[in-house]
């Protein structure tokens, strides 16, 4: 019995490389070796696109397959052989997709954890960034405006509201938590951001000169 299991969120991408033939798997290759590392499935480079001529949804499924496939390779004690024949088990003991499983299936997984060291090394520094107690998903500043009525139901004036709602993750949880803002605060919150990126240019440049790989995820 393996000690790896597919997750139903997978099992397309998983299903879309099982059916590629090995020329595929190459054009597939090709376009991992040549990804530079930082990259998130969602953002890769149109090039792989061109080259396999599927669908940009299915292409996603793939990708984002492939990115969890070298996430649990980093959390793995195995080499790449030993990983690849546990995921084999693993597809080959799935209740669907066993069907479409082959005797070049093993090979196809080593190829494909062999080309993409950048996938592994972003899926390295992601972990880092997730350790962190909160962690955003999401953020909007939604602004509008209301009357200010007086107490004989005039209309005296009207008043600008910015309302930050940052959703975040905490303990395997989702929230969300609003901020109210003023002018002043966004402001203040533009300073900050441009302050931050400007440090952040310093601190490319300066490992960068070091020959130091930098992530900005």
């Amino acid at each position: 019995m393996t000690k790896y299991r597919i997750p139903e969120r997978y099992y397309d991408g998983f299903e879309i490389f099982l059916s590629l033939d090995s020329n595929e798997i190459e054009q597939l290759v090709a376009g991992l070796v040549s990804t530079p590392a930082g990259i998130l499935p969602d953002q890769l480079s149109r090039d792989i696109y061109q080259k396999l001529k599927i669908s940009n949804d299915n292409l996603d499924k793939l990708l984002i397959m492939i990115f969890s496939l070298c996430n649990a390779k980093n959390n793995s004690e195995n080499e790449i052989e030993e990983f690849a024949t546990e995921i084999f088990n693993a597809l080959k003991q799935h209740e669907t997709l066993n069907s479409k499983v082959t005797d070049t299936t093993q090979e196809k997984l080593i190829r494909i954890l062999k080309s993409s060291s950048s996938f592994q090394l972003t899926a390295r520094a992601l972990e880092l960034v997730r350790e962190r107690e909160k962690l955003i998903l999401e953020t909007r500043i939604m602004t509008d405006i209301r009357p200010i009525i007086s107490e004989k139901k005039m209309l005296l004036g009207s008043v600008i509201i910015h309302n930050l709602k940052v959703k975040y993750r905490e303990a395997g949880q989702t929230k969300e938590i609003h901020f109210a803002l003023d002018s002043e605060d966004l402001k203040a919150l533009k300073e900050n951001i441009e302050q931050v990126e400007n440090s952040t240019k310093i601190m490319v440049q300066n490992y960068s000169a070091n020959d130091n790989m930098i992530f900005e995820i």
